[in-house]
């Protein structure tokens, strides 16, 4: 049996080296995009307020409503169309985090109305049908309460400073409406409720 010999051609000198120097330069862009974009919201935690928003605004997937509130879709809800009102009270799974990633409040099947919200967070929530949610992030204007400005001193109620961004993390559990409502406290209390009372379920987001 004979073998018939194939000559090799002679790699050019340098080939091998221009090669992995484009692997590599391939390798580094992936990381260097993964990097960017895990990297800036933790550089960006001590920003201010409006460099943040300005740079989260540029995220794809990231919305800005006309009064500047922020938001992300996590997971659509359902598909009826149904959102709550500003007089409807809601149901919902929440987490406050600092743009650092730090949990500072927490609620579970929380009950509050959605007037009695600081604007921005009813504003998103107005976004919601049942079973979504959002990431919302809320500039001080948004959820500062009235006659507090934005770079005053933080009073001890509130959980971060006056000029920080809140970054909330909401689900919509259910919506109940003022009239039924009404009617559920009427049968708790076992009694007709007063008429023109107006239903108060704690508790809200913290201020």
């Amino acid at each position: 049996m004979s073998v018939t010999a194939v000559p090799l051609q002679p790699i050019e000198k340098g080939t091998l080296t221009k090669l992995w120097i484009g692997v590599g330069l391939v390798l580094a862009a992936g990381l260097a995009l993964a990097w960017f974009t895990t990297r800036a919201p933790g550089d960006l935690s001590n920003a201010s307020a409006s460099t943040f928003l300005a740079w989260n605004g540029t995220n794809n997937d990231v919305e800005t409503t006309p009064s500047g509130l922020q938001y992300q879709v996590i997971r659509p809800g359902s598909d009826t169309g149904a959102t709550p009102g500003v007089n409807d009270v809601v149901v919902i799974n929440y987490t406050l985090r600092s743009l650092d990633g730090e949990v500072i409040d927490e609620g579970r099947e929380a009950t509050l109305p959605v007037g009695g919200t600081f604007p921005g967070f009813a504003e998103g929530v107005q976004l919601m049908t049942p079973g979504a949610r959002y990431r919302l992030w809320l500039k001080p204007e948004l959820w500062l309460p009235e006659g507090i400005e934005p770079g005053t001193p933080r009073p001890p109620q509130l959980p971060i400073e006056t000029t920080e961004v809140m970054d909330f993390d909401v689900e919509l559990v259910e919506i109940i409406s003022e009239t039924e409502m009404m009617q559920r406290l009427m049968e708790m209390q076992g009694g007709e409720a007063a008429e023109g009372a107006v239903p108060v379920p704690p508790p809200a987001p913290p201020q």
